[in-house]
């Protein structure tokens, strides 16, 4: 033999005017402090609109510092491509620099302290 057993939905309904608006003001409170944690996560969170203000400033100056770096590069590949060429002027440019060499009447200044120099010392 087998039993049914009925089970009745009891649906919750305020008795009174004040558990009405406690409930409902309960629920607002409730919806504000979600907007609230929203909107501030929005803005401060690791995702927000002040971290990608400071990831768009770190590309900016990471760009710069690429074009300076691609411009560099580029005047030292067009060295490269003098002293392969066996361009004489880029060649004695180097020997003279690396032997310390100069020419007769040319005037060879030493600066002893150049750090010191460049301090104003």
């Amino acid at each position: 033999m087998s039993r049914t057993v009925q089970v009745k939905a009891v649906q919750v309904v305020p008795t009174s005017i004040k558990e009405l608006l406690l409930s409902s003001l309960v629920l607002n409170i409730v919806v504000c402090l979600v907007a609230f944690y929203l909107a501030y996560h929005s803005v401060h969170g690791q995702r927000g609109i002040l971290a990608y203000l400071s990831v768009s400033r770190d590309l900016d100056n990471k760009r710069i510092v690429l074009a300076q770096l691609l411009s560099n590069k580029k005047a030292m590949e067009n060295r490269v491509s003098l002293v392969n060429s066996g361009d004489s002027d880029i060649i004695d440019e180097l020997l003279r620099k690396k032997a310390g060499l100069a020419r007769q009447g040319e005037t060879v200044v030493i600066l002893k302290d150049l750090e010191a120099i460049k301090k104003g010392n």
